[in-house]
């Protein structure tokens, strides 16, 4: 999963290398937190950290630490990120590369503030569960992307991923309906530790059709397919998310 986000990072223009420098604002033992880690150490760069728990969550101590260490890339959820970014001056000069915003639902206002304030900087929405390793897909955005006036999609399948919407029935679903977001391949995880009936249960490896023989962990995220990019529509269950 590191080496499928890395492969997005290139794609887009934002090879990593020696330079690159990322803060990481989150508690260690939150799944995004050492994948940040593990991937700045990968690529060859530096972790930055607060200097304290309490500037972790502020948006002033944050804007400063980006300044003074010349951070590249940072990694916040959507709701934290809408809160930081309205805090930026319009225009707002710094080193960053990458923004990266996960977790949560991102809006096209946070779009639009996103390029109005830090225009340097790409903006990349990102989806996974920590099943499959964090991230699975990714979008990058834009205001003059098809995502700027609609719900925000969270891109296809990064590399060594596939993703698929199915029906009740198990069958795959057309291009457009909404049903539940499956998700196969190599960052997906065994199964729950010494928990067989759940393991059982959201992972599974169907006997026919197009899937026959692939193991494919099942969200309980509602979504749809929208040619290739993907879009979270709400939960199938009462999971807080």
């Amino acid at each position: 999963a590191v080496h499928a986000r890395t492969r997005f990072l290139d794609a887009a223009g934002t090879e990593p290398g020696p330079a690159v420098k990322t803060l990481v604002t989150l508690p260690v033992i939150f799944d995004v937190a050492p994948h940040m880690m593990l991937w700045t150490l990968w690529s060859g760069g530096t972790i930055v950290l607060p200097d304290t728990a309490d500037h972790a969550r502020d948006a002033d101590a944050i804007r400063s630490l980006v300044e003074r260490r010349d951070v590249t890339h940072v990694n916040f959820t959507a709701s934290f990120y809408r809160q930081l970014v309205r805090t930026l001056p319009v225009g707002w000069r710094s080193r960053l590369r990458v923004v990266a915003i996960g977790g949560e639902a991102c809006g096209p206002d946070d779009i639009r503030e996103h390029a109005l304030r830090v225009p340097g900087a790409a903006l990349d929405n990102e989806y996974g569960p920590t099943e499959g390793t964090v991230w699975c897909s990714a979008q990058r955005l834009h205001p003059a992307s098809p995502d700027a006036g609609t719900r925000v999609s969270v891109g296809g399948p990064l590399t060594n991923y596939r993703m698929v919407v199915l029906g009740p029935d198990g069958r795959l679903l057309p291009a457009g309906a909404s049903g539940e977001l499956y998700i196969g391949g190599d960052g997906v995880a065994a199964g729950y530790h010494h928990r067989p009936g759940l393991t059982a249960e959201r992972f599974l490896v169907p006997a026919d059709g197009p899937f026959a023989g692939r193991r494919l962990y099942r969200t309980g995220d509602r979504a749809r397919n929208r040619a290739g990019r993907f879009e979270i529509l709400g939960r199938l269950d009462d999971q807080v998310k």
